[in-house]
């Protein structure tokens, strides 16, 4: 088993992925959130010396990695203000992960829920959540025109 991720100068070992030459490459920051399928670090890629967003998914079958690795190779060229840049995907089967550019913030709900109480025109939750949905609809199609 190779160690590729550092958490805080301390080794966090990933089961069963050999990732010849990405040795000690990634350092773990933080966990930015967890799902069913996985977690997100915040993480500091030695090679590019850049702070990166890396997405870990675990329990991934071989189906799953095949369709993982095709959608990541049809989207990771699109550059649009409102997408995420995909930089790198890393597969060995039984458990993969990617980066990505990383962008500070917040979550969507908690954005949504600072919206004001509506005393100044345009700042109440409605509107931010119709200007929100209205930037992801603009992704979206900068997606399905990039795809089709």
């Amino acid at each position: 088993m190779r160690r590729i991720l550092a958490i805080a100068g301390r080794a966090l070992r990933l089961r069963a992925i050999e990732l010849p030459g990405q040795q000690d490459r990634f350092d773990i920051l933080e966990v930015l959130g967890r799902g069913s399928m996985g977690v997100v670090y915040r993480a500091h890629d030695r090679e590019t010396n850049a702070q990166v967003a890396l997405k870990s998914f675990e329990h991934i079958h071989a189906e799953q990695t095949f369709q993982l690795k095709r959608e990541f190779r049809a989207l990771r060229d699109i550059t649009h203000p409102n997408l995420v840049a995909l930089y790198e995907l890393f597969a060995d089967g039984l458990r993969c992960f990617f980066t990505m550019e990383l962008i500070g913030g917040t979550d969507f709900f908690t954005y949504l829920a600072s919206s004001t109480s509506g005393t100044v025109p345009g700042t109440g939750f409605g509107d931010r959540l119709v200007a929100t949905v209205e930037q992801l609809a603009i992704g979206l199609n900068a997606c399905l025109l990039y795809t089709s």
